[in-house]
């Protein structure tokens, strides 16, 4: 019968910082001797983005919240994460979020608003207490597949207060429009928070079947952060 042999050799204590160790959980085992194990240091770069990114992650989740309650399935899973990107990229501690850096991001990457709707352009009228969205568009949205007649086209706005970290959404939903015939540019008139001081307006589009049912498929929908102006 073969004899087992120990691959640890035969001695107790610790000899260049190498302890041996017995024990009835894992037997015979060798480990650094206590404390000769230094925590790694962070460099500076480092240290100040695990700093920033519960703040930059806090001024993502306004918009990332905000828009839960009308983007449906028109977004991807990586949509927090190109948020949390491009707020990161200009961001610096002790100023005001930049959410300019949001105009144009689609929140689904493979079933693209300007896919669907190029030429789309938005203007911003503010009144006092009103603020008027004005949608252009040059055709109609090209869906794909057949028995998509209609569609519907809804603006969300969101007011923030960048100081607060805090938004207002007011949105608005056209009635259903025939994919046929003149296009004719669309204003949705907003109310206009108090103590709010910038914009985030974003365009959804649905196919809709000659039954009035919306479409289900992904290649059918988009949504997109299509203009962010300050107040």
């Amino acid at each position: 019968m073969a004899k087992k042999n120990r691959s640890i050799s035969n001695f107790s204590g610790t000899l260049y910082g190498v302890t041996h160790v017995d024990s009835k959980a894992y037997g015979a085992h060798v480990r650094a001797e206590r404390g000769s194990i230094k925590p790694a240091k962070l460099n500076k770069k480092l240290k100040q983005n695990t700093l920033d990114m519960p703040k930059v992650n806090a001024q993502a989740k306004v918009v990332f919240d905000a828009l839960k309650p009308y983007r449906g399935d028109c977004y991807d899973g990586g949509w927090w994460s190109r948020l949390v990107r491009l707020l990161k990229r200009h961001y610096k501690a002790g100023q005001l979020p930049d959410y300019s850096l949001l105009e144009g991001d689609e929140l689904h990457e493979m079933h693209k608003l300007d896919s669907l709707m190029s030429g789309l352009t938005v203007e911003l009228a503010m009144k006092k207490k009103e603020v008027d969205v004005q949608l252009k568009y040059e055709a109609h949205p090209s869906f794909r597949g057949e028995g998509i007649t209609m569609y519907t086209l809804s603006v969300i706005s969101l007011f923030i207060d960048r100081k607060a970290l805090k938004a207002v959404t007011e949105a608005v939903e056209f009635e259903k429009l025939k994919r046929k015939g003149k296009v004719m540019p669309l204003v949705a008139t907003l109310a206009l928070p108090k103590k709010v001081d910038v914009v985030v307006v974003c365009v959804k589009v649905t196919g809709i079947y000659e039954d009035g049912d919306p479409s289900h498929s992904g290649a059918a929908k988009g949504m997109r952060i299509v203009k962010v102006s300050e107040l």
